[in-house]
């Protein structure tokens, strides 16, 4: 796994985390009566239609959240699915039954250790239907994305500017495993095991502290250099298959096996295309969308931020929003959502 796909993750996870709570009525866009929300070029969203959902999730959602963080995660999505909607018209892009899967697949793993999508979801108050919608909206995250990559490739200016931003995309790589001890003893005692011929995803089985890397042999991924400084010398100078230590992280002791040491000289274009589809696409996407369709908030409700495309409380902003002005949105960022 690239250091890239936890980027990918938190970019994802930017989109859904925004967006997890319930959405009403067909498709949560309400064009007629009642008080507004929020409007979205000619698409407006009814206060009716929030006030009931945000309810709905308080009455079922387990531990209760605040009802304003409610409100905006929930407005927050409905503007955003209309937006990439609207985008995606623009783009002549749609959506498949692979990328609904590929992305259900994604959402399932980041939330593992919740027991998986459905069962955090219902946590939340989400009904099937929500988290179909939010699937949705993760899935025209990732198709528009790589849509405008696709269209117009990633510049060198793009990757430099990049590069300066995330350093550590860019730095070698290691892919390492590891034991991980509470007392240098124990250690010490492993390694002189390693050095007879032990096996190493055996030994980080029985002994590592690390229960997780324990499981997959001790394998931890990739380690960008200069994450863990204690044993960046050693380990970057390490031939592969070699092992490191002991190391005293910080957290506890450490000793490493080498499985591959990745130069980022020799995957430039590996790099330059998950620079593309992880950070540059949804960069653009945020660029491209608010050249579209104008967003206005009510000020009961919140304001809009263009920068991460998400409602955020604003001066004005009550519990229980009932007044119909609104706002027009912040200037333009081209910050990926976070």
């Amino acid at each position: 796994m690239h250091v890239l796909d936890s980027t990918r993750r938190r970019t994802t996870m930017g989109i859904v985390a925004l967006a997890a709570v319930v959405m009403t009525s067909a498709c949560g866009i309400d064009r007629v009566g009642g008080g507004t929300a929020a409007q979205i070029g000619s698409v407006r969203l009814s206060r009716s239609s929030v006030v009931e959902a945000v309810d709905r999730v308080l009455a079922t959602a387990n531990p209760k959240p605040q009802r304003q963080d409610v409100s905006d995660a929930l407005l927050t999505r409905r503007v955003q699915l209309a937006l990439f909607r609207d985008e995606a018209r623009k783009l002549g892009a749609a959506l498949t039954d692979e990328d609904r899967t590929a992305t259900r697949t994604s959402l399932d793993t980041q939330h593992s250790a919740e027991g998986g999508l459905t069962r955090w979801a219902q946590t939340l108050g989400m009904s099937q239907a929500d988290v179909s919608e939010l699937i949705e909206l993760g899935a025209y995250q990732r198709v528009l994305s790589a849509k405008l990559i696709k269209d117009r490739p990633v510049t060198d200016a793009e990757l430099e500017a990049v590069k300066k931003s995330k350093p550590r995309v860019f730095a070698d790589q290691a892919h390492v495993a590891i034991i991980l001890f509470n007392d240098e003893a124990t250690a010490t005692k492993v390694l002189a095991e390693l050095k007879a011929g032990g096996d190493f995803a055996a030994l980080a089985a029985k002994y590592s502290g690390d229960q997780q890397s324990a499981a997959n042999g001790g394998d931890v991924g990739l380690v960008a250099k200069g994450a863990l400084p204690a044993w960046d010398g050693a380990l970057f100078s390490a031939k592969n298959g070699d092992t490191i230590g002991p190391v005293d992280i910080g957290g506890g002791i450490v000793i490493a096996k080498l499985i591959e040491l990745r130069r980022y000289a020799d995957h430039k274009d590996e790099i330059r295309d998950q620079a593309g589809s992880v950070l540059i696409g949804p960069a653009r996407l945020v660029d491209e969308i608010n050249r579209g369709p104008a967003v206005t908030v009510n000020p009961r409700f919140g304001r809009w931020d263009k920068a991460s495309l998400s409602v955020l409380p604003s001066d004005n902003s009550k519990d229980d929003p009932s007044a119909p002005r609104s706002t027009t949105s912040a200037p333009v960022s081209s910050a990926p959502p976070q």
